[in-house]
């Protein structure tokens, strides 16, 4: 499996209701824009891919889209 394979099957995982339950409260104590900890914590999970490799496999529409640096957060309604 590709890093970009392996961020597409992380965020795929976080759909399921169990895991999500499991990770909300991790994901919860993340400031907003810090990638690496999200990397982080799919790492602690088996996971293995960069923080490009996930911003680029981030579905459209979760980014808030801010100036010239729409990476730079994200929406949390979307978890």
């Amino acid at each position: 499996m590709t890093n970009d394979t392996t961020a597409q099957a992380f965020i795929e995982r976080l759909r399921d209701k169990s895991f999500m339950e499991k990770m909300l409260p991790a994901l919860a104590d993340v400031s907003e824009g810090d990638w690496s900890r999200v990397v982080q914590l799919a790492q602690a999970e088996g996971y293995e891919f960069t923080e490009p490799e996930l911003k680029a496999a981030i579905p459209d529409g979760f980014f808030k889209g801010r100036g010239q640096d729409p990476h730079a957060g994200w929406d949390r309604s979307t978890l």
